[in-house]
């Protein structure tokens, strides 16, 4: 039910670790996807630029489960790996309890403030109502979103990836049925995508926290386990900061970065979520893959069995970049088709073409870059495992900086694609930042419990 990472092959650990990671989170993208092709086919442009900016904004408020969830992940990895099993239990309830209460917080703060934010990314008028509908909707079962990815990371750090490629599963089985009924035959619209991804996600949530409490309660452990506990709550918290505000800068990143494109009106809107989101899936591989990273390096970080990093680093290496060269390879050529999935045949033909030609345009310079993103997160992943977090945070500042840098003053020399070319300088000056951090070593002296 646990994978010790901290024995046998480092490579075939690693990758065998990696796999259902990334199968699980290209499930949830898959049916992400699956809500802006059943939106865009049936709803038209608008509706589609209205689910998409929304989103930018609803993941900022994810994000930062993500960043609070990783550092709650590297210490019960490191508590794994050095087989303080009471400690470990105490640290997944004590991480479970906390997230809880901010992620209630959290939901007043979207509902209150997201009508506000949408006039603050400049969403045009024709697209701000549905924008809102979808907001209101996602943050009514915010809760579920946001503990489904705390239990994630809660998994993972007991090497556990397969179980929430089960529940993902089930999850985008769910998402899917219920978004082709709720717009297709219900007419629901932009509603009836968030209603899905809600509902979805609460069955997702429901499933993983009961199969989490089975699986605690067969481990055998040999020293106390408590329900709350200060001391390692701070010790998350202060791991945490670096990555929460990290996972803060890529949001707002993104945030800014949408605000550039809806600066080109609902056209360049709605190509830019099309393929922003054939982009997320096609390097989320490589996000799962440093995911896999931080897991392998934590518990062998706990195990005090360092020597093992490097030889999982350079697996890393070689399974992101395959990756990223093979699904550049397919987006190079093939972007304009998968593009034409998201646009209704009923949408004018001038504007379909145009939808059509943005989306294709963007994936053949963003998918060029793609193997240099891998390569950055296989460095971060071994800085975040080890609780390096001020390098790791370093990295992500120069890499979503210059992106938002390079958006906003390049702008009207290259239109909405410098969307595309930002990701290329950002992803360039982040891997440069990891690897000098990687190469120093300091790293290897971070051994948080």
């Amino acid at each position: 039910m646990t994978k010790d990472l901290t024995v046998g092959s480092p490579a075939k650990g690693l990758v065998s670790f990696a796999v259902p990671l990334i199968a699980g989170n290209m499930l949830q993208q898959l049916y992400n996807l699956v809500d802006m092709i059943v939106i865009g086919k049936f709803e038209g442009a608008s509706a589609l630029a209205a689910v998409g900016t929304s989103s930018i904004l609803a993941n900022f408020f994810v994000a930062l489960a993500f960043g609070g969830s990783m550092g709650a992940s590297i210490v019960i990895s490191q508590l794994f790996g050095a087989k303080r099993m009471g400690r470990m239990k105490t640290a997944i309830k004590t991480s479970m309890l906390f997230f809880f209460a901010v992620g209630i917080l959290l939901t007043a703060v979207g509902l209150i403030l997201g009508r506000p934010l949408l006039r603050m990314m400049a969403t045009p008028a024709n697209v701000i109502d549905d924008a809102q509908t979808y907001l209101g909707i996602y943050f009514c079962g915010f809760i579920f979103l946001f503990m489904f990815n705390v239990l994630n990371a809660v998994f993972n750090a007991l090497g556990d990836s397969k179980k929430p490629l089960v529940f993902l599963a089930v999850s985008a089985v769910i998402n899917i049925a219920l978004n082709l009924y709720f717009v297709i035959e219900l007419k629901m619209g932009v509603a009836g995508v968030a209603w899905g991804t809600v509902i979805s996600q609460g069955v997702a949530t429901i499933l993983s926290f009961v199969i989490l409490i089975v699986k605690l309660r067969r481990m055998a452990i040999t020293e106390p386990a408590g329900w709350f506990d200060t001391q390692l709550l701070q010790t998350m918290i202060k791991v945490a900061g670096p990555s929460t505000i990290q996972q803060c800068i890529v949001s707002v990143g993104l945030i800014c970065l949408q605000s550039v494109v809806n600066g080109f009106g609902d056209l360049a809107m709605a190509g830019y979520t099309a393929a922003s989101k054939i982009d997320i899936i096609t390097v989320m591989p490589m996000v799962n893959a440093g995911i896999a990273m931080s897991t392998f390096t934590a518990q062998n970080i706990g195990a005090r069995r360092i020597e093992r990093i490097p030889q999982g680093y350079a697996a890393g290496l070689k399974l992101v970049v395959g990756i990223g060269l093979g699904t550049a390879l397919i987006l190079f050529f093939a972007g304009a088709p998968l593009i034409t999935l998201f646009v209704g045949s009923s949408e004018q033909a001038a504007r379909r073409a145009e939808v059509i030609r943005i989306g294709a345009q963007y994936l053949r310079v963003s998918s060029i870059f793609y193997f240099i993103f891998g390569c950055m997160n296989i460095h971060t992943g071994v800085l975040r495992g080890s609780g390096d977090m001020l390098g790791f945070l370093a990295c992500y500042v120069a890499n979503f900086g210059f992106r938002v840098l390079a958006a906003f003053t390049l702008a009207k020399a290259l239109g909405i694609y410098v969307m595309a070319w930002s990701n290329a300088i950002g992803w360039s000056l982040g891997l440069l930042c990891a690897f000098i951090r990687y190469r120093q070593g300091k790293w290897k002296e971070k051994i948080i419990i």
